[in-house]
């Protein structure tokens, strides 16, 4: 992005104007799920359903075990 004329070192603060968009801006909306399990005993399909069923556009899933991620920072 190219600095302004009126940005340059040593010049005095001023406003610089607003920029008028050439059409209306769209708003977008991007919703992502996240499901995690930390045991091999714990089910992460239920957590799956839920989010599959709510209006996310990309869903994450992880099975992770904070007792192997704990043992690995020592």
């Amino acid at each position: 992005m190219a600095t302004p004329a009126v940005r340059q070192s040593g010049s005095a603060w001023t406003v610089l104007p607003v920029q008028k968009l050439a059409a209306h801006a769209v708003p977008m909306e991007i919703r992502l799920g996240y499901a995690r399990v930390s045991t091999r005993t714990q089910e992460i399909q239920s957590q799956g359903d839920a989010l599959e069923a709510s209006p996310v556009h990309r869903l994450f899933q992880e099975q992770i075990s904070t007792r192997a991620c704990a043992s690995a920072r020592r």
